[in-house]
């Protein structure tokens, strides 16, 4: 799962992303654990900073 367009760097908006993704996306019935994050920030033609996160994780039904 990526995650794209934060406005700036910080643990509180990547997880508050995560926690939006997951919300919008994943089933009550499921468990999510996080394997890995790898969280990266460019600079693209006009020179503006693009973050993005890459987020591997298992989804566990439960129920």
């Amino acid at each position: 799962m990526q995650i794209q367009g934060f406005e700036a760097y910080s643990p509180s908006l990547l997880a508050q992303s995560i926690n939006h993704w997951i919300a919008e996306n994943v089933h009550d019935s499921y468990r999510i654990q996080i394997i890995d994050i790898q969280y990266n920030c460019m600079v693209n033609s006009e020179g503006i900073d693009v973050y993005s996160a890459l987020m591997t994780y298992e989804a566990e039904k439960v129920g």
